[in-house]
């Protein structure tokens, strides 16, 4: 395990993070600005609260060992066979720009196309509880080739690469079977909005999230 500096989102991560989680504690019930403090709030909080391990905070010696025994350091799960969530996406003619191809802010639709079908949709059909009250606190994107308007879908393969008390990331890729056109990751935060505090995934969560672990 690293005990490297942490790294740290970006304040354009950051602030398109906030504005998407805003955004949607304001459909709870949260107006602006307090919708925006809840949000800061919490993205402190989850940092203080999820027991992430000398990755985060640095611990050595007696330190170290005292947090293993108390529990507050968490192990990561982590596996090296992954079953992967596979979501076929449409290309959308709204989702080409001027140049004849897929807009770079456009695949972040793809990737919550993909989210929702894995951890709301496909739960809900299964007769088990869907996730609720998650939010993103990083996107890391990187566009691999262009991808124009087509007939056929893509797929928008998810997997878990880090579950933790708090929160999990989980990594993507939007591809055919003729090539790669993006590699994605965003890392999210369990979240109980009536509380507006950090909340930890429950055991049926990471169960589930288990399925999809890979290094």
């Amino acid at each position: 395990m690293s005990t490297g500096s942490p790294r740290r989102a970006s304040p354009a991560a950051h602030e398109q993070a906030s504005a998407t989680s805003v955004a949607r504690a304001k459909q709870s019930g949260v107006e602006a600005p307090e919708a925006r403090e809840v949000v800061d709030a919490a993205m402190t909080l989850i940092h203080r609260l999820d027991p992430l391990t000398v990755r985060e905070w640095p611990l050595k010696g007696p330190e170290q060992g005292r947090a293993r025994r108390t529990g507050t350091v968490a192990p990561v799960v982590q596996h090296s066979l992954a079953q992967r969530h596979v979501f076929p996406r449409m290309v959308r003619f709204a989702d080409i720009d001027s140049q004849g191809h897929v807009n770079n802010v456009r695949f972040l639709d793809y990737l919550e196309d993909a989210r929702l079908g894995m951890l709301y949709v496909d739960r809900q059909k299964a007769g088990d509880t869907p996730f609720k009250g998650l939010v993103v606190s990083r996107h890391e994107i990187d566009y691999k080739r262009p991808l124009g308007f087509r007939a056929e879908p893509v797929r928008v393969e998810t997997w878990v690469t880090d579950l933790r008390a708090v929160r999990f990331t989980l990594e993507y890729e939007i591809r055919d079977d003729e090539g790669l056109y993006v590699t994605a990751r965003s890392v999210l935060a369990a979240y109980d909005v009536e509380r507006e505090a950090p909340r930890r995934l429950t055991a049926d969560e990471r169960s589930y999230l288990r399925r999809f672990i890979s290094d």
